[in-house]
């Protein structure tokens, strides 16, 4: 499991989990912070780099192991920024769990279940070995020894391997959305008019787009690398060079679409069972109210509790039941056709050079 810090209450009450989320790839640069962060980032490529460059010298300049780098970096930082996110949603997350669960030490470890080590590590060696066969069925085009290919085959791995771990995370988003989704206590008086949840809408666009920037950075590699055989007329390598193209695009929208329509669909149900408590109140109140036993003064009293659930009701009504703001669903947008249209335009530029 990932790591917990704990705090003491203000109160002196004895500490609770403040769902510190501190996966194992983490810990030995939590301390550093972000710079700690970009600046390991920053060393996995270079050291990719340095150990082809001692590899195949020069011909690393030209055959795009520096860009190769460069992908490894944004994948490591990509990562960690999205940690960063997670690890400010999930106590968020905790405040909308209901009391069957008050604990947040209890609710963290459902969050957080999906986060564990073996998964990380499972899941990176997965698209390791992924990114490996795939690099292998495009054919590396490489004339500097065996060391050279073993420098670029492991070059792949690592790029997986972190690319791996970024998809175990969106696999416990997706998992931890839906445990607050069963035992959502939403709130249709939150100034965000949105049940208290518009937060997890905001988040879930970060992971989104930090998915577009390494998914475009994939694409153009792919596309632009020295291969031997993705120029070929082989119907089964051509196929695998656009699924590869095009799967961190299709996880981008997965990761939004996926936990937004289930918090959706909960926020939904909420929405309605709450216009269905207020109405029978005011509809009670009514009657109460037009009822000829009902004495003047009293009815003073229920126009004004008549008020304020009419009031209630309004903002039961206003309350929306998909936790993104106009602004931001445009900003993935534009974010998104952005990236998409980098790589198309990018595919037709090496398509017009290389002809298949």
């Amino acid at each position: 499991m990932p790591s917990v810090a704990t705090d003491p209450s203000r109160d002196g009450s004895p500490p609770q989990a403040t769902a510190a989320f501190i996966p194992f790839y983490e810990q030995a640069v939590y301390r550093g912070g972000v710079l700690g962060e970009i600046a390991f980032s920053i060393a996995i490529g270079a050291a990719f780099f340095g150990v082809r460059w001692l590899a195949v010298r020069s011909a690393a300049l030209t055959d795009w192991s520096l860009f190769l780098a460069a992908l490894i970096s944004t994948s490591a930082a990509m990562l960690y920024y999205a940690t960063r996110v997670l690890r400010n949603l999930i106590p968020r997350l905790a405040t909308r769990v209901d009391g069957q669960t008050t604990e947040l030490g209890v609710v963290y470890e459902a969050l957080s279940g999906g986060f564990t080590t073996r998964r990380f590590l499972v899941g990176g060696a997965l698209f390791a070995l992924l990114n490996l066969g795939c690099g292998m069925a495009f054919g590396v085009a490489e004339t500097n020894g065996p060391w050279g290919e073993v420098t670029l085959y492991a070059g792949f791995a690592l790029v997986g391997f972190i690319c791996g771990m970024a998809v175990s995370a969106i696999r416990g988003v997706i998992l931890g959305i839906a445990f607050v989704a069963k035992h959502l206590k939403a709130d249709y008086s939150a100034p965000d008019g949105c049940g208290g949840l518009l937060f997890l809408g905001e988040a879930l666009v970060k992971f989104a787009s930090a998915t577009l920037m390494v998914g475009v950075l994939i694409s153009i590699y792919i596309v632009n690398a020295p291969w031997t055989r993705t120029n070929s007329a082989h119907p089964l390598v051509r196929l695998l060079e656009w699924v590869w193209i095009v799967w961190p695009f299709l996880l981008s929208l997965l990761v939004l679409a996926d936990p937004l329509s289930t918090i959706s669909v909960a926020l939904d149900g909420y929405k309605l069972s709450r216009e269905g408590e207020l109405d029978v109140k005011l509809e009670t109140l009514r009657e109460r109210i037009g009822s000829p036993a009902t004495l003047t003064a009293d009815k003073d009293e229920l126009l004004k509790e008549y008020e304020f659930y009419e009031q209630r009701r309004g903002q039961v009504y206003s309350m929306r039941v998909w936790p993104l703001r106009l602004g931001t669903r445009l900003s993935y947008v534009g974010v998104f056709v952005g990236h998409l249209g980098a790589s198309v335009f990018n595919v037709i530029l090496s398509l017009s050079k290389h002809p298949p």
